[in-house]
């Protein structure tokens, strides 16, 4: 980020909106990972407004996917769209298969999050075939993860099967943090698929044990709420509520609305009373969890200044926000028990 920023800084300096719009682009990627997507459209948004003011047309097939893939993470579903077919015209028009691609991947998983599985397939299913046709195997690109899901959605389990085992080996090369998680938790769905829930519940928890050093909450998100899923259909009550209350406690901080509708529709599954508490106040250890997160410390930097895991936090306020029946960092910054605390 300082490195970015840095750059950034310096080519406006000397008036370079060209190099203004890579670095811009990379900031906004950047972002998107570390969670913080409001600053991450802003920089996307920045790179796109530079690309329309010079006229700098190859500047868009990159930008306009990547705005997209946040938009579309935020629950911005009619400006994802736009973004991303505004791109794909240009790519189309200009031969870019990369840039094609990439692009289709992002529609692909527009549908996904809003349930559309038949057209998140029309996207996705193909998708890693061309990929590994044209010789690409990054594994940091979002559609390897998305199509898995795609597919075992679709009940092709032994397509997912076989675009997992390619995954897989690309992420182990790369050893990429976040694509070693993203392979994980495709590992759990097709094991889940499959009715190994065993082999499932091992990979979920490798994904989200090798997520707690890094600073990914979307994918942390999302292997809790498949997780959580998982258990739920095992009959595990107690370890899917906790696994989904988390999940939806990070899609809350993230804004990511549309997985927090997914969250909730799970934990909704969940058949019997709410865990009952002797007493719905907060522990101490959840109260200074939730001071720390209202102040806009981090899940890691409150984990390393309780000298504890970043899965222990993200449970902790998991409980807090049901305790207090809110979804955000926000209303708990503007919270009672919070704001009687800070006076203190």
């Amino acid at each position: 980020r300082a490195e970015l920023e840095s750059l950034d800084a310096k080519a406006a300096a000397r008036g370079d909106e060209h190099s203004r719009v890579m670095v811009l682009w990379a900031l906004a990627m950047l972002e998107w990972l570390a969670g913080r997507w409001q600053l991450a459209l802003e920089h996307a948004r920045a790179a796109y407004d530079i690309t329309e003011q010079t006229q700098y047309p190859h500047g868009l097939a990159w930008v306009g996917r990547v705005k997209g893939l946040i938009e579309a993470d935020l629950g911005l579903v009619a400006e994802a769209r736009a973004s991303v077919a505004e791109s794909l015209e240009f790519t189309r028009a200009t031969g870019n298969e990369l840039s094609t691609m990439y692009c289709l991947g992002t529609l692909g998983r527009i549908e996904l999050a809003v349930g559309n599985i038949e057209a998140a397939g029309a996207h996705l299913r193909a998708l890693p075939g061309r990929l590994l046709a044209g010789g690409i195997h990054d594994p940091t690109i979002p559609a390897w993860g998305d199509a898995i899901e795609t597919m075992v959605a679709l009940g092709e389990i032994s397509q997912a099967r076989e675009v997992l085992e390619a995954y897989e080996l690309s992420a182990e090369r790369l050893g990429s943090p976040w694509a070693l998680a993203t392979a994980a938790r495709g590992r759990g769905l097709v094991e889940a698929a499959g009715g190994d829930l065993d082999r499932a519940f091992a990979a979920y928890e490798r994904a989200a044990a090798g997520l707690e050093a890094f600073p990914y909450p979307f994918e942390l998100g999302r292997t809790l709420l498949c997780l959580g899923a998982a258990r739920r259909r095992a009959r595990q009550k107690a370890l899917a509520r906790d696994a989904l209350e988390q999940a939806l406690a990070i899609f809350g901080d993230l804004g990511a609305g549309l997985w927090t509708v997914k969250a909730e529709a799970e934990l909704r599954r969940i058949s019997g009373r709410r865990r009952a508490t002797l007493d719905e106040s907060l522990t101490e250890t959840e109260l200074r969890v939730a001071e720390l997160a209202a102040g806009g410390r981090s899940n890691k930097e409150i984990a390393a200044a309780l000298h504890v895991s970043v899965h222990t936090v993200s449970a902790h306020l998991s409980h807090v926000y049901r305790k207090l029946g809110i979804r955000s960092r926000t209303q708990l910054a503007a919270s009672k028990p919070v704001r009687e605390a800070s006076k203190v």
